[in-house]
C-alpha cells in the first residue's frame, strides 16, 4: 500500500495520532495498493508525485499496524457517519 501525503501531521504523540488516523473517517490522503513491479512504472509516469509505502497485503488474515518492526495495539473501530 502507498500513500499520498497531502498535508502535515498533527502534535499530537505517534500512538495517539494513528489511532484517530484509522478510526476518523476523513479523506485528506489517497491510499492505495499497487504491486512491487508496477512501481518502477508508476514513478516514472508520476514524476511530481510523491507515494510513500506505509504496507503491504499478505496472504494472512486481520490487520497488524508496525512501527520500526514492532506491533502496536490499535482499537480499529471504523468511523461512523450517522
Amino acid at each position: 500500500m502507498y500513500w499520498l501525503r497531502a498535508g502535515s501531521g498533527s502534535g499530537l504523540p505517534n500512538h495517539q495520532k494513528w489511532q484517530h488516523q484509522i478510526n476518523g473517517g476523513d479523506d485528506y490522503e489517497l491510499v492505495f495498493t499497487l504491486s512491487a513491479d508496477k512501481l518502477a512504472l508508476f514513478q516514472t509516469q508520476n514524476p511530481d508525485m510523491p507515494i510513500y509505502p506505509i504496507g503491504q497485503i499478505v496472504a494472512d488474515k486481520g490487520v497488524q499496524f508496525l512501527s520500526h518492526q514492532n506491533v502496536i495495539d490499535l482499537a480499529i473501530k471504523g468511523y461512523q457517519h450517522f
